[in-house]
C-alpha cells in the first residue's frame, strides 16, 4: 500500500506522483474514482504501469469525447463510448471498477483499527504515524483477509417483539470517524505479479 499525508483540503489527484514513486513494480491495473480523471494522471500512470496498463477511472458525467487518441488516453475514450452505450453501472460492472470497494474498505478498516485522527501534534510526527498505520494494515492484508458474515439483519430500528440491535446505528457508532488532517483519496493500484 502506497500512502500520503496530506492537508484534508487537498485534491487527491495531485498526490499520483508521490504515490506511483512509492511502487518498485510495473503497474499492472490502476482503479480510481471519477476525481483522477485528469489526462496528465492517465500518462503519469501509462509511464509508471507495464505496456499494456488497464486504466479504470469513471470518466466524470460531463466528459466529452476528444476524438481519436492514442496511449493511456485511448482507455478513457472507449471508456466513454462504452458508457454511451451500455450506461455507467454496466460499464462499471465489466471494467472491474467496483473493485474499488476494497480500497474503500481499507480506509474503513484503517479508522476502525487504529482510529478516526492523529494523535501526534507536529507534521512530521503525523507522517510516521499514518506510515506506521499504513504499514500495520500491509501486514495485517498479508496474513489474509479476514472471513465476514452477517450477524444479524439491518433493521431500521427494534421491531416490535423482536430481539436484535439495530446493527445499522451500531455500524454507525463505532469507528466511522474521518481522519482528521489525513487526506484520503481512493485508487487501487495492482503490481504486476509474475
Amino acid at each position: 500500500m502506497a500512502a500520503e499525508l496530506t492537508v484534508s483540503s487537498g485534491d487527491d489527484a495531485s498526490t499520483v506522483p508521490a504515490l506511483l514513486d512509492q511502487i518498485e513494480v510495473p503497474i499492472r491495473r490502476f482503479t480510481a474514482d471519477g476525481a483522477y480523471d485528469h489526462r496528465s494522471i492517465y500518462e503519469r500512470v501509462g509511464a509508471a504501469g507495464i505496456e499494456d496498463v488497464a486504466i479504470v477511472i469513471p470518466p466524470r458525467r460531463s466528459a466529452v469525447s476528444t476524438g481519436p487518441t492514442e496511449g493511456p488516453w485511448s482507455q478513457r475514450e472507449e471508456a466513454l463510448e462504452r458508457i454511451r452505450v451500455v450506461g455507467r453501472r454496466q460499464w462499471q460492472k465489466e471494467s472491474g471498477y467496483r473493485q474499488q470497494s476494497r480500497v474503500e474498505n481499507g480506509f474503513f478498516r484503517y479508522k476502525s483499527v487504529l482510529g478516526g485522527g492523529l494523535r501526534a501534534r507536529n507534521s512530521d510526527a503525523q507522517k510516521r504515524e499514518a506510515m506506521i498505520g499504513c504499514h500495520t494494515l500491509n501486514q495485517m492484508a498479508e496474513l489474509g483477509r479476514p472471513k465476514s458474515y452477517a450477524v444479524a439483519p439491518l433493521t431500521r430500528g427494534w421491531e416490535s417483539g423482536s430481539t436484535r440491535p439495530n446493527v445499522e446505528s451500531c455500524n454507525n457508532a463505532v469507528g466511522t470517524r474521518s481522519l482528521q488532517g489525513l487526506g484520503v483519496g481512493s485508487m487501487m493500484v495492482s503490481p504486476r505479479s509474475d
